[in-house]
């Protein structure tokens, strides 16, 4: 995968682009991102920190 905004799952090709984007386009992109983070997450799990806090982290 190319550079790719950990947030969001768009590559940075994808958001430079996302405004001269016809809704079509931008509706296509927005239906592969989940699949696309899963398949992040999978390959590379330390890259995100989205799991339950830690009781440390609640202080």
């Amino acid at each position: 995968m190319s550079s790719m905004c950990l947030g969001c799952g768009r590559t940075m090709r994808e958001i430079g682009a996302w405004p001269s984007l016809s809704p079509q386009a931008r509706a296509a992109i927005m239906e592969a991102l989940p699949a696309r983070l899963d398949r992040l997450r999978a390959a590379q799990p330390g890259l995100f920190l989205d799991g339950p806090p830690d009781d440390d982290d609640a202080r």
